[in-house]
């Protein structure tokens, strides 16, 4: 498994982990001391966020959370001496596009440690220690795996890196289930295969949401997919652009008289769930506050299941949702 993973993301060695977030903290914890300065950027997730926050108060390290798509001021930040840096390629809430190439150069001219989270690209559409970066993580319990039925993470990296982190996973007994690496081998087989197939039905959702919502000119909607984005190009670190990935996010100003429960009454293949890469399709909903006032927030993971029906029944459970 870490064979095949060290050929795809063209790394040096690579390291196996209990879980994604298992591998993200061990390899932040190997890789500062105390009194170290850290950047994390805000489109993290949280869980990742908040044990940064917690090893900050614990060691006294200095933690400063970026926009990773400010470059100006993460240039700043960099020219301030700081010891390493945390972000992932495509922020899984949001869907945020940052320039990859960019910020990596940047941490190699100031000489920051880089640490991200390519979960999302999957080794697909970014492969970022070719660009420059230092250490990838991957949460293998999405699309590596598939089917959403194992806990496994993996951390990349390059020669100088690498060997900091597998002293430091010795020491602290790092073992994983043999079992459970089967089950990632197994998804290995048909990842792109599904990556790219997820990705041509999520981008054909996007659209019919674009669609669903210029009908409804009383809703201040907006979707959001890589594909849509001006950054989502090869320039930026994209390598293969034209596939965006399972995820769709699509949020509209919030109304007194929108009810959730109506929303998910009329959902039965889609189902309430955080997680994402597998072959069920899913979603998660939330309020966010804005300057203007709060927005009902969803993300939906498309999944293998006959698309037709999916779009049929995401626009039967808005309009529910919107029904005075």
């Amino acid at each position: 498994m870490k064979r095949k993973i060290i050929e795809r993301e063209q790394a040096f060695g690579a390291l196996l982990y209990a879980s994604g977030l298992l591998a993200i903290s061990s390899t932040i914890t190997a890789l500062v001391k105390r009194g170290s300065k850290l950047l994390v950027a805000d489109h993290c997730y949280e869980p990742s966020i908040e044990f940064c926050r917690k090893l900050a108060e614990q060691f006294e390290l200095q933690l400063t959370i970026f926009d990773a798509t400010d470059l100006a001021v993460f240039e700043q930040y960099c020219q301030q001496g700081y010891d390493l840096m945390l972000m992932e390629v495509m922020a899984s809430d949001s869907l945020a596009v940052c320039d990859l190439a960019a910020i990596a150069k940047l941490c190699q001219k100031y000489q920051v440690c880089s640490v991200i989270d390519a979960t999302w690209s999957a080794g697909i559409t970014a492969k970022p220690l070719t660009l420059g970066f230092d250490a990838v993580v991957h949460s293998c319990t999405k699309f590596f795996s598939g089917c959403s039925d194992v806990f496994l993470g993996v951390v990349v990296a390059n020669q100088s890196v690498f060997t900091r982190l597998a002293g430091y996973a010795e020491l602290i007994g790092n073992h994983v289930s043999s079992q459970d690496v089967y089950y990632i081998l197994r998804g290995l087989k048909t990842l792109d295969l599904r990556y790219q197939h997820q990705s041509i039905l999520a981008h054909k959702l996007a659209l019919n949401l674009c669609e669903f919502f210029a009908c409804s000119p009383n809703i201040d909607a907006q979707v959001n997919y890589p594909t849509f984005h001006p950054a989502f190009h090869q320039g930026s670190g994209f390598c293969q652009p034209e596939f965006g990935g399972s995820l769709v996010v699509f949020s509209f100003n919030w109304q007194q008289g929108f009810d959730f429960v109506r929303f998910f009454s009329k959902l039965r293949l889609i189902k309430c769930g955080y997680s994402w890469g597998g072959a069920d399709s899913l979603v998660t909903y939330g309020l966010r506050g804005t300057a203007t006032g709060q927005r009902a927030e969803f993300r939906v993971h498309m999944g293998l299941e006959q698309p037709e029906q999916i779009y049929q029944e995401l626009e039967q459970a808005l309009q529910a949702l919107m029904e005075e």
